[in-house]
């Protein structure tokens, strides 16, 4: 992977975290009107520090990005109603499972498939979630798939195309892993937006009443400003609590589509070579590589 790829895998994640959190504050602006001295003094600083953010944003990335790795390996996935959100599941014994009664399979790897439980969740308290033991196999299976890859890339029918494979798979993985960061991102912009908003309603609410405002204004008027105020923050917040929501979506559709794409791409080049079959040739020239 080549420096370009990997300061712009890293940084992608620093830059959509601020692209969103001043995307809601311009939302909040926009529903509140321009009379939001706060609101646009902040939108205005980011435009005028624009290039400094781009480059400080990427070790603020490369930091989100080791945090959604850690998630990623380390923290057992939740679920709701037992339905994952994130957490793609035992690919791995996916891949190898065509394979895995071949009779080289023992020989080759010197162990087996490990065999998740049928009901991988638990329950604790309202949530569940899968335990660390089961997460442990799923990525004792997925190295071991990983394994059987790189050894089919060995194989003599794959000479001339396994460095167009490599290159698909490395793609298809970083596309996958920067989508994944993005989600660690977005989970980071949208409590520091809530903020925000907090800081700005609470120092608007102390300039109003400090004031002779409420002085000069009938008790009917000031409970109208406030009730106005009132509904355009939660119109503001409902909007980028929908923008987040299909932001989220959006995010794991293309997540998962890169990764169903890999998990085809190692599955067909292993079980081509374990189970001894013809060499799909026409099928991996005719894709060409995505850089």
């Amino acid at each position: 992977m080549d420096t370009a790829r990997q300061v712009i895998r890293w940084a992608l994640p620093g830059w959509m975290a601020v692209l969103f959190w001043t995307g809601f504050v311009a939302v909040s602006t926009f529903i509140h009107g321009q009379n939001q001295p706060l609101c646009l003094g902040i939108l205005s600083r980011v435009k005028d520090l624009l290039l400094p953010l781009g480059v400080i944003t990427i070790p603020f990335g490369f930091t989100i990005y080791q945090l959604y790795h850690w998630l990623y390996w380390s923290v057992p996935i939740p679920s709701l109603f037992r339905r994952t959100f994130i957490d793609p599941g035992d690919r791995g014994k996916a891949i190898l499972d065509p394979v895995k009664d071949c009779a080289d399979f023992e020989r080759i790897f010197d162990k087996r498939l490990v065999d998740a439980p049928p009901d991988p969740f638990k329950k604790w308290g309202p949530i569940w979630y899968k335990s660390p033991k089961v997460m442990r196999d799923y990525r004792e299976n997925w190295h071991l798939a990983d394994s059987a890859w790189y050894l089919a890339l060995s194989d003599e029918r794959y000479k001339n195309t396994a460095e167009f494979l490599e290159k698909r798979h490395q793609f298809l993985g970083d596309i996958y892993h920067s989508l994944g960061a993005c989600y660690v991102a977005l989970a980071i912009a949208y409590p520091f937006y809530i903020l925000t908003l907090g800081y700005i309603t609470f120092a608007e609410a102390r300039t109003f009443f400090s004031g002779l405002m409420p002085l000069l204004l009938s008790a009917a008027t000031t409970r109208q400003v406030i009730l106005t105020a009132t509904v355009l923050r939660l119109i503001s917040l409902t909007i980028n609590s929908a923008i987040t929501l299909v932001a989220f979506r959006m995010f794991r559709f293309g997540r998962m589509a890169s990764f169903d794409a890999l998990l085809d791409l190692k599955g067909d080049v292993i079980t081509n070579v374990m189970l001894n079959k013809p060499t799909k040739t026409s099928r991996e020239t005719a894709t060409p590589a995505v850089e």
